[in-house]
């Protein structure tokens, strides 16, 4: 930002000194600075938007000397707009009004309530794609070892590790993640790792990667005393990036805890096939995954792609998973039962996300209790099942909930199609709350009762052309054309003069318009309020809701294998430990769907 902006005098207004300090707060951010139905943007952060978002870059104060670059966008469509600079490698700051305005004492408070950044902007429903990952990574050296956090903050999934070797080893391994964004130390010298050609890089202070520091974050989201239930007492480079990740998305979130997150998982490279990006590459495994995805869930597509680029091999592992893919291979009808029930569950990990970040509308609870009542439908059908990966220790079936409590809570208080503004009302349906039914019939009758007054006048005064009008400045009026004005009674109080007509207010019409605006903005609030106290009751549920859409992920991802398995007529493998490969009548998936059938 050039420094004479500040100084100009069309900045020096008492909005644009607001404007300046929060802006210092965020000068590495695309500031969305709200006013009004709007969320503005100025200087070089308009010009670079307007570019990206191609929309239309304009100016305050045109006739200044030094105008003001200038460009917005509504607030309630900005997701997609703010999707669009994050993909394009942009940190965008969200600064709200924290003060209703017409409380306010001259300029309305205003605050930044996050920041979204390209590795924490999974839970931007418009910016993802179906099943996608959006990987944050943190890395930290000690010694000869590197400290790995991954985090996705839109699903939850938090994973940490070490890994011994030079830069190679360490490119390897976050290649292999492919993450939006790493954080680092502001003293990490990436000159030789660069790792910024891997992704947008983020550097945080020194005091943030200390390993007291780390641990108390981590204990504090946990509500633990010692990672030890996490097995990562013996990784404390890990902890340290962990802890990196975790400071990181709480800041940028402005939140004290992200429910959602409900563990830290070390992955050990010992578990599963360390494929790297040449070997994914070599292998077409991104093509594998196109072929074989059947899934009808986002949950289910994230699961199938984790399940490739990190397969077991560990026989125990494989032999469950094959069992479960050869029972439902076998039974048509719960494969098309189940499959068509996964069809109507959303992306509960995301609208969990939301939960856990506070940005969460209605309708992503609407969404959420339709999901609920799928899964409370399938619950028997899951009970046919017979293996371990359903109904045995940790088995999908075992552990299955619909939360019918949470559910019936939220289909019975929001309307079925709730709008997306949470402050303009129509979110609650009729019948919940006796106050906000008698504000309602209030509102109604409002027609009624403006006919009746305005009859009542045009019969005081003569006057039959007379009407009752509203508008957003000047509210309730009596409007009359010039040619009446002589039969205007003494206690009509002029409001404005037209070319052709007076506009006037009567106390009886100022004291319906108090009391009808008054139960507006009253039913308004008390709608918010209801939504309010139904999304804290959400949130409650949040680490269960998140262990049940890994459940549904699972599910659908061995559905996913089954189908496709019936579909090409494949057979299950024999697995062997004696390191002999043996063949017979092999077809590889990729040339056979480029092939003719047969």
């Amino acid at each position: 930002m050039p420094p004479a902006a500040k100084s100009d005098s069309s900045s020096d207004t008492p909005m644009f000194r607001q404007y300046w300090e929060i802006k210092e707060q965020c000068k590495d951010a695309i500031l969305f600075y709200r006013v009004g139905d709007f969320y503005e943007m100025f200087y070089d952060d308009a010009i670079v938007a307007s570019k990206v978002l191609d929309i239309v870059l304009t100016s305050r104060n045109k006739n200044d000397p030094n105008p003001i670059p200038f460009c917005g966008v509504p607030y309630h469509s900005m997701q997609p707009y703010l999707a669009k600079l994050v993909e394009k490698g942009h940190k965008v700051a969200i600064c709200d009004q924290v003060e209703d305005p017409k409380a306010a004492k001259g300029v309305v408070r205003r605050e930044v309530t996050r920041v979204v950044t390209p590795g924490l902007s999974g839970h931007l429903e418009e910016g993802t794609k179906r099943g996608a990952v959006n990987y944050l990574v943190a890395v930290h050296p000690a010694g000869d070892r590197w400290g790995i956090s991954v985090l996705d903050i839109s699903t939850g999934d938090f994973r940490v590790t070490e890994i011994c070797g030079d830069l190679r080893a360490l490119q390897e391994e976050v290649r292999r993640i492919d993450p939006r964004e790493i954080i680092v130390s502001e003293s990490f010298d990436d000159e030789k790792a660069n790792l910024k050609s891997i992704a947008c890089l983020t550097r945080l202070p020194a005091w943030v990667w200390d390993e007291a520091y780390a641990r108390k974050v981590l204990y504090g989201q946990f509500g633990v005393a010692t990672l030890s239930g996490f097995q990562c007492e013996s990784v404390p480079a890990a902890v340290i990036a962990a802890g990196a990740a975790l400071h990181y998305a709480r800041e940028t979130q402005r939140v004290e805890r992200l429910p959602n997150l409900i563990a830290l998982r070390r992955y050990d490279r010992s578990e599963t096939m360390i494929l790297s990006e040449e070997s994914r590459r070599n292998l077409s495994i991104d093509e594998l995954v196109e072929l074989v995805d059947r899934t009808k869930t986002s949950m289910g597509r994230r699961t199938l792609g984790e399940w490739f680029y990190s397969p077991l091999i560990r026989r125990d592992g494989i032999e469950r998973r094959l069992d479960a893919v050869e029972e439902l291979a076998l039974h048509s009808t719960l494969i098309e039962r189940l499959s068509k029930s996964l069809e109507g569950v959303y992306d509960l990990e995301r609208i969990n996300s939301r939960l856990s970040l506070g940005t969460a509308n209605a309708r992503d609870l609407r969404a959420l209790a339709d999901s609920l009542k799928v899964l409370s439908e399938m619950e028997p059908v899951l009970g046919e099942l017979k293996c371990s990966e359903f109904c045995g220790k940790g088995g999908i079936a075992s552990g299955w909930d619909g939360f019918p409590e949470l559910r019936e809570k939220i289909a019975s208080t929001l309307v079925d199609d709730p709008p997306f503004p949470l402050k303009e009302g129509g979110l609650v349906r009729d019948g919940v709350r006796p106050d906000v039914d008698e504000l309602r019939r209030l509102r109604s009758d409002a027609k009624g009762a403006i006919a009746a007054i305005e009859e009542r006048e045009r019969r005081r005064t003569g006057i039959s052309s007379l009407k009752v009008h509203f508008n957003r400045v000047f509210g309730y009026y009596l409007e009359v054309t010039t040619a009446h004005l002589a039969k205007v009674p003494a206690d009509f109080i002029r409001k404005q003069t037209l070319a052709n007509a007076e506009r006037f207010i009567t106390p009886e019409l100022k004291k319906f318009e108090d009391k009808i605006l008054g139960a507006e903005e009253r039913l308004k609030g008390l709608e918010y309020g209801i939504f309010c106290e139904l999304r804290d009751r959400a949130l409650q549920e949040v680490p269960l809701i998140q262990a049940q859409a890994g459940r549904v992920g699972r599910l659908d991802t061995l559905l996913s294998l089954a189908v496709y398995a019936r579909e090409n007529a494949t057979i299950r493998p024999k697995i062997e430990e004696s390191g002999v490969l043996e063949i017979w009548q092999g077809r590889h998936p990729l040339v056979e769907s480029a092939l003719p059938g047969g």
